[in-house]
């Protein structure tokens, strides 16, 4: 992914560099707003914006609106984005922050987007129809859990079961008991389940890196 984020970044000429003037907390909700609906120019400066004021807020959110808009849509612009979350000194290399920056953008604002490893948060963590199945699945033991999520349990008892099996105290939810968890054991069972290796590192990455449960979620869809 790093070779092929590269390779088109190579072939690409970034925009003006031209900040949007609003707080960090607008240019990110803007940012990701735009991309969402497709409006790159509105997008670029508004990372510019970010990448002026808070460029560790623009890479973190670029990285949760490649698995919360895109996901599974569009696995190539997910691994894209999440290769160049990598360093400053791979970004460095491939021409620098603003170029790898605007292209990702112009990449996702373009892209196929899909919400539902976010509807799948929102369903598993809120809905009432699963109130009993939060309450019995976080006082299951992890090989339990591992069982119900490479099972054939509706997907929804399977996002939460693997949701307490990463662990609820990272990624905290105000409807979910706090316990820890075992993220790569999480990983490791969802290979093992015959999940593609490809889709299961980007995911196993942009958990390290972002800690949402967007990323395994994904790879479970």
């Amino acid at each position: 992914a790093r070779e092929r984020l590269s390779a088109a970044i190579r072939d690409f000429r970034p925009p003006p560099f031209y900040p949007i003037n609003v707080s960090p907390w607008l240019a990110m909700s803007a940012m990701q707003k735009a991309i969402r609906r497709g409006r790159k120019q509105t997008a670029l400066r508004a990372a510019a914006r970010l990448l002026q004021t808070e460029p560790d807020r623009l890479w973190r959110r670029l990285g949760c609106i490649a698995f919360e808009d895109v996901g599974a849509a569009d696995f190539e612009a997910v691994s894209l984005t999440v290769a160049a979350l990598t360093g400053k000194s791979l970004r460095a290399s491939l021409g620098g922050e603003w170029s790898v920056a605007a292209y990702l953008i112009c990449r996702l604002a373009r892209a196929t987007k899909s919400r539902t490893a976010d509807d799948l948060i929102m369903t598993a963590e809120t809905h009432t129809s699963f109130a009993e199945a939060r309450s019995v699945l976080a006082g299951r033991s992890r090989d339990d859990l591992i069982g119900i999520v490479t099972g054939s349990a509706p997907l929804h008892i399977r996002a939460l079961a693997a949701w307490f099996a990463a662990g609820t105290n990272r990624r905290r939810s105000s409807h979910l008991p706090s316990r820890p968890g075992n993220p790569n054991a999480l990983f490791y069972a969802l290979l093992a389940a015959g999940a593609e290796a490809e889709t299961v590192d980007f995911a196993r990455l942009g958990w390290r890196k972002l800690g949402e449960m967007l990323c395994p979620f994904m790879a479970m869809l």
